[in-house]
């Protein structure tokens, strides 16, 4: 039997804030060569007044000066499959990050695993990254920052993601 286990992605840019509709949208597209995400919702600083989603809507409040988090979610939540992002824009200074939350069968397939590789390589060339993590939740019920990372990466992709990957 397949056994489901939370993920987190977590990118964190070199340079803030997030502050141009080019640079948040290469972010959004990172984010979605992860894994697929269909927003249905959004909110602001987690002030807990969701919005339906659109697109265009949500770039202007993610630029907007007063915005430091934004939370997206699926129709589910992630314990039942669906996907969130969470996006730090970066303001007062602090840095950019944008943290991907999903569950995947775990270990992934080999396929799976070139997928998330080649996107990871695919941010570090066009995303301005200072880093990027996978993290994966011990067990099935686990919490992903609790558990091991899966690969950290700072700087520049390695070559072969071999040793960085970690079964549990």
């Amino acid at each position: 039997m397949t056994e489901y286990r939370r993920c987190d992605a977590v990118w964190t840019l070199e340079q803030g804030p997030l502050d141009t509709e080019a640079l948040a949208a290469d972010l959004m597209v990172a984010i979605g060569e992860i894994t697929p995400i269909a927003p249905a919702r959004y909110e602001l600083n987690r002030r807990g007044r969701w919005r339906e989603y659109d697109g265009r809507r949500l770039m202007v409040d993610l630029l907007t000066q007063r915005t430091q988090l934004v939370t997206i979610e699926e129709e589910k939540p992630v314990e039942r499959g669906g996907t969130m992002v969470i996006v730090a824009t970066g303001k007062q200074d602090r840095p950019v990050q944008a943290v991907l939350r999903w569950r995947q069968p775990w270990p992934p397939s080999p396929k799976r695993r070139e997928q998330i590789e080649a996107a990871v390589r695919a941010g570090f060339q066009g995303l301005p990254l200072a880093s990027f993590a996978l993290r994966v939740a011990d067990d099935r019920d686990g919490e992903p920052g609790d558990g091991e990372v899966a690969f950290e990466i700072t700087g520049e992709p390695p070559d072969d993601f071999g040793p960085w990957w970690r079964d549990r």
